[in-house]
C-alpha cells in the first residue's frame, strides 16, 4: 500500500490518490493496531491463568514461575522456527547496495518503475524512510548554504 502511495507521488498524481490510499492505510494499521492489543491482552490473562492453575497444582509459585517461563521459551522458539522456515532465512540487501543503486543517474520517466522496484526488494518503510531521511538532509543542507 506504501508502495503505491510513492508511485502516486513519484508520477505527480499524489494529490488525487494518495488521499484515499493513506486513508484505507491509516484504518488498516489502527485495526490491526486494535486487534493486537486485544490479542496481547488474551495471551496475557491465558498466561496467567496457565500460571495460577500450574501454582495452585504445585503448591510452589518458584516451581511454577520455572515451568511457565520453559514453556514460554519453547513457544518462542517454536514461533522463531516457522518465521525462518517461511521467509526462507532470506537476507535483505544491504545499504552499499541501495546507495551504489541510488547514485546512477534516473530520467523521470523511470522513476516510478524504479521506486516500485525498490519498494518490492527493500520493503515500502524502508523506502519511505530512506525518502524521509532524504529530504531531512536536503533541507538542512538547503538551509545551511542559504539556498532557502
Amino acid at each position: 500500500m506504501l508502495g503505491v502511495i510513492l508511485r502516486l507521488l513519484a508520477a505527480g498524481d499524489g494529490d488525487r490518490g494518495a488521499g484515499d490510499s493513506l486513508k484505507n492505510l491509516t484504518t488498516r494499521w489502527l485495526v490491526f493496531g486494535i486487534a493486537g492489543i486485544i490479542f496481547a491482552s488474551g495471551i496475557g490473562f491465558g498466561v496467567l491463568a496457565g500460571f495460577w492453575a500450574l501454582e495452585s497444582r504445585t503448591q510452589d509459585p518458584i516451581l511454577s514461575a520455572v515451568i511457565m517461563v520453559g514453556i514460554l521459551i519453547l513457544a518462542a522458539l517454536l514461533i522463531a522456527f516457522i518465521a525462518y522456515g517461511i521467509t526462507g532465512g532470506e537476507k535483505t540487501p544491504g545499504p552499499a547496495k541501495a546507495v551504489a543503486q541510488a547514485l546512477v543517474p534516473v530520467p523521470v520517466e523511470e522513476l516510478g518503475r524504479q521506486i516500485e522496484a525498490a519498494a518490492k526488494e527493500y520493503g515500502a518503510v524502508r523506502v519511505a524512510t530512506a525518502a524521509a531521511a532524504g529530504g531531512l538532509l536536503a533541507g538542512f543542507l538547503a538551509k545551511k548554504f542559504g539556498q532557502i
